[in-house]
């Protein structure tokens, strides 16, 4: 019955820190909530918490993450569904986040184990290293990632997303994925 307040106290955008805080306290918290209810109502405020404004919120969710994982407290699927959403944010201009998302990444190809992590971990990898690993510890990881944004870049981007939305002139996924793929 407090899940439903919980969830409430997270969409209050102005107070960053008992967001961060939060996630910071999930892992004790989540032994005792059991599976189905993390899986139901917790992992989509952490997925939800990936675009968080506030970096250290981010932070404390993919830490979160890496957290449940080594815990075994998420389903395999579930948790290679975050970390499609992590994935983006190795190219972040935050070291420090880049090397939550890097420990949760490593945390779930031990938790995959080695066959697994490289035909379902690696694949998605892929596009975010500048070669290619056999190795998912955080070293080989960091060693691989392709150079982060930076800050300028990844502040313009932002405003012009948040421009956009405004706006309502956010373009359609449709449409992105026609540029993707006439570029490409």
């Amino acid at each position: 019955s407090l899940l439903p307040l919980i969830i409430t106290v997270l969409n209050d955008r102005s107070d960053w820190e008992l967001r961060a805080a939060f996630f910071d306290n999930l892992a004790g918290v989540a032994t005792f909530v059991g599976r189905d209810s993390l899986q139901h109502f917790i992992l989509p405020c952490i997925i939800q918490a990936l675009t968080d404004l506030h970096e250290l919120v981010v932070e404390a969710a993919t830490t979160a993450l890496a957290a449940l994982v080594s815990l075994s407290l998420l389903p395999s699927d579930a948790a290679i569904r975050a970390a499609q959403g992590c994935l983006p944010l190795l190219l972040h201009p935050s070291g420090a986040l880049r090397l939550s998302v890097v420990a949760f990444l490593s945390s779930l190809a031990d938790f995959l184990g080695l066959a697994d992590a490289y035909c379902f971990l690696r694949p998605l990898l892929k596009p975010y290293l500048r070669h290619d690993v056999s190795d998912f510890t955080p070293e080989v990881l960091l060693d691989s990632l392709k150079t982060a944004l930076p800050r300028g870049v990844f502040k313009g981007a932002i405003q012009r997303a948040c421009l956009c939305l405004e706006s309502g002139n956010a373009p359609s996924l449709d449409r992105l994925r026609s540029r993707e793929s006439l570029e490409g």
